[in-house]
């Protein structure tokens, strides 16, 4: 612990998620994954921001192409359901590279998914490019 952060941060104002905001955007600005994923799930879940799926599919975008498998399966699940326009194959692209990198809870979605789909739906999966996924309008 360090108690000294915590004083800086409540004299300046900052508690919580107005913190880890903080933070989080200025090591997402300097190329840091993990907090452009970050980033991604606070504008998913509206914390410390208003909530924005086409805020978390682009820090999830950012993070995704340095290969970060967690933001590859956040994309995959905006992809499928949450805010953005549905496309199974695609998200299953996506799951399937977060899943090359030995991520337990794509792999599982991944296998779940291609269950469900017909052998044109598992080909037109095949062919997809997970990252070039559009915005919502």
């Amino acid at each position: 612990k360090m108690p000294w952060v915590t004083s800086i941060w409540t004299a300046k104002g900052w508690s919580g998620a107005g913190a880890a905001l903080y933070w989080y955007l200025k090591a997402a600005k300097a190329g840091y994954a993990p907090a452009q994923r970050n980033l991604g799930v606070m504008a998913a879940k509206g914390a410390a921001m208003p909530r924005s799926y086409a805020t978390a599919f682009r820090w999830y975008r950012k993070a995704a192409e340095q290969g970060d498998a967690p933001a590859l399966y956040n994309l995959g699940i905006l992809t499928n359901s949450a805010g953005i326009t549905a496309d199974p194959e695609r998200a299953w692209a996506c799951y399937y590279r977060a899943s090359l990198h030995s991520f337990p809870p794509a792999r599982s979605r991944r296998d779940t998914l291609k269950a469900a789909f017909s052998e044109a739906e598992q080909q037109r999966a095949w062919e997809l490019p997970c990252l070039d996924a559009s915005l919502p309008d």
